[in-house]
């Protein structure tokens, strides 16, 4: 009897090592829709500033220079004219909004910068440039538009600057809205 049980007791074990546990692997939170960060955007900006006539002038993904997402960047206008922008990021675990204006033109404000914008956002919508017209965001400060091939302008240092992209790790700590 003994010697069945422990040949019974053997055999489940082993075959309990093959059944799968039934754990999942954690599933990453899929991205927003793109209305949905623009409806957040809004709402954020009509709500602070108590001006129902906002609407968005400009929206635009922002990646870390490898494809992966960092960010959003949307502008705004009112009956006046600009007003303002937030800076979306998915890369800290706080408040998604981490920069921002209610009044103004945005980050692209220089001519320069007005003018790499106007064209990283022209290759996106005809879309067979996308993946060269990335607008790189990585972090407070880091935010570049393509100029040509590794070359890039720095929006906050205003200066043309040489960057290497291929080599960026994914960013595994984004945090989603």
């Amino acid at each position: 009897m003994k010697k069945i049980i422990a040949l019974v007791l053997t055999l489940a074990l082993c075959l309990s090592l093959w059944i799968p546990a039934g754990a999942e692997e954690p599933k990453t939170p899929a991205l927003p829709t793109d209305q949905e960060i623009m409806d957040y955007a809004l709402y954020f900006m009509t709500e602070s500033q108590e001006d129902p006539s906002i609407v968005i002038r400009d929206f635009a993904h922002l990646t870390d220079g490898a494809g992966n997402p960092t960010g959003y960047y949307v502008s705004f206008n009112n009956e006046a004219g600009p007003a303002g922008y937030v800076l979306l990021s998915l890369i800290s675990g706080e408040n998604p909004i981490v920069e921002g204006a209610f009044e103004g033109g945005g980050l692209f404000d220089t001519e320069e910068a007005a003018s790499l914008f106007a064209k990283t956002q022209l290759a996106t919508f005809n879309d067979d440039e996308s993946s060269k017209a990335q607008i790189i965001y990585r972090g407070a400060g880091l935010m570049y538009l393509p100029i040509e091939g590794d070359t890039y302008y720095s929006v906050y240092d205003r200066k043309i600057i040489t960057l290497e992209t291929e080599i960026m790790p994914y960013v595994d700590n984004l945090t989603y809205i």
